[in-house]
C-alpha cells in the first residue's frame, strides 16, 4: 500500500456514503471520511477504504460486488450476469444467491424522477404485472427502460415517465410486434400514471 495517502475527515452533503477513495493529482489517493457518522462508523469506513487500497481494487477492473465482498473479508459464491450499459454489454458478478438475471445501467433521463441516469438496476426475466410497471426492452439495439401500458383495445404503449422525452415513446397498435422484452427491475416501484 502507498505511504503518501491523504486522509480527510469532512462532512459530506448527506449520509449516502460513509467514505470514498479517489485518485489525486499527485498519483496517489485521497480517502474522504464522512463526519456526519459517529466516530466508530468513521473508523470502520476508513479501514474498509484502506482495505480496497491494500488489495489494489482501484487498479483492477473487477466487479464492484467482488471488490466490496473482498474488502469485507467475505468468502462467497459468485455468478456472472449480463450488464447492459450505454457503452455496450459488460459482464457483472453478483452473489450466487441473488435473484437477478441481468443488470441495467439506466441510459438516460427518460424515466426521471423514478429512476436516474447511471443508476444500476438488477432485473429479472419476467413480464410486467400491471399497467404502469417499468420494464426493460431492446429498442434500436439498446436496452431501454420504459413504463408499459395496454389499453382495452390491445394497443400497447412503451412510455418515458419524463415527458420531456415523449418523442421517444413507442405506440404499438394491436397485432404489431413489440421490441423484445428483457424483464423488469427486481425492486418493483408503483409508478404514477404517465400524463399525456
Amino acid at each position: 500500500m502507498r505511504d503518501d495517502l491523504c486522509i480527510r475527515f469532512l462532512p459530506f452533503p448527506n449520509r449516502a456514503a460513509r467514505a470514498a477513495v479517489m485518485p489525486n493529482a499527485e498519483g496517489s489517493y485521497d480517502i474522504l471520511v464522512n463526519t456526519l457518522y459517529p466516530e466508530e462508523t468513521q473508523r470502520k469506513a476508513l479501514e474498509h477504504e484502506l482495505e480496497h487500497l491494500r488489495r489494489e481494487h482501484l487498479d483492477r477492473g473487477e466487479s464492484v460486488w467482488l471488490q466490496e465482498a473482498e474488502a469485507r473479508g467475505e468468502e462467497a459464491e459468485w455468478r456472472s450476469i449480463c450488464c447492459y450499459t450505454p457503452a455496450g454489454i459488460l459482464e457483472e458478478f453478483i452473489p450466487a444467491a441473488s435473484r437477478a438475471d441481468f443488470a441495467l445501467v439506466v441510459p438516460g433521463q427518460g424515466m426521471k424522477p423514478h429512476y436516474r441516469q447511471g443508476q444500476l438496476l438488477f432485473c429479472r426475466d419476467r413480464q410486467p404485472r400491471w399497467n404502469g410497471d417499468a420494464a426493460v426492452f431492446l429498442i434500436g439495439g439498446r436496452a431501454e427502460l420504459r413504463q408499459v401500458y395496454r389499453d382495452p383495445f390491445g394497443c400497447r404503449y412503451l412510455l418515458n415517465s419524463n415527458r420531456t422525452y415523449a418523442g421517444e415513446d413507442l405506440i404499438l397498435p394491436t397485432g404489431s410486434d413489440a421490441p423484445p422484452l428483457l424483464g423488469t427491475p427486481l425492486k418493483r416501484k408503483r409508478l404514477p400514471p404517465v400524463q399525456f
